[in-house]
């Protein structure tokens, strides 16, 4: 048990914050695009210069959505169906 503690200690907590943000972007696609989302990955990468980025890129027959955070990646995926797939996805 203490060795368990040990290493909880050291996790850094960027590191939860990127996990969680994946999964929140992973749980969006699920919703959204239940037969497509295993064809989507999600992926965390730094800010420039303080603002909100995204990438994306296909490769493999995959869509690869990057971020530095759960909304960036959220936009990403829009601007992919909005501009690439012409669907609108929303509430209405």
């Amino acid at each position: 048990m203490k060795k368990l503690w040990f290493l909880i200690l050291f996790i850094p907590i960027s590191a939860l914050a990127q996990n969680s943000d994946v999964a929140a972007a992973r749980g969006l696609a699920k919703r959204i695009l239940p037969a497509w989302s295993s064809r989507i990955e999600f992926a965390h990468i730094p800010s420039e210069s303080g603002t909100d980025v995204f990438e994306i890129e296909s490769s493999g027959g995959k869509l690869r959505v990057s971020g530095n955070n759960a909304n960036s990646m959220a936009v990403g995926l829009n601007y992919y169906l909005t501009h690439y797939c012409h669907t609108d996805v929303s509430w209405y």
